[in-house]
């Protein structure tokens, strides 16, 4: 699931500390994937890094198979 617009991230960048926001926000997302009962959470970039997007994969490896998600803006509207 691609998350393409972040209220976060915008908060972040426009205070400029956007390694704030990844440390106190993004970096937690990993820790509730190893949370949750068969299934793994994988994201090698986030748009509170500067990417474009957040790309968030979820695996669930006793399925066999991954949820795969539209790219849609979870939160906030527009461009950053």
């Amino acid at each position: 699931m691609d998350v393409s617009a972040c209220a976060y991230a915008r908060f972040f960048q426009e205070l400029g500390e956007p390694e704030l926001g990844y440390l106190l926000l993004c970096s937690a997302d990993c820790d509730l994937g190893e949370e949750m009962d068969d299934a793994e959470l994988a994201r090698s970039q986030s748009w509170m890094e500067g990417a474009s997007h957040c790309d968030f994969q979820y695996r669930f490896p006793s399925r066999q198979h991954r949820l795969w998600l539209p790219s849609i803006p979870l939160i906030g509207h527009g461009s950053r």
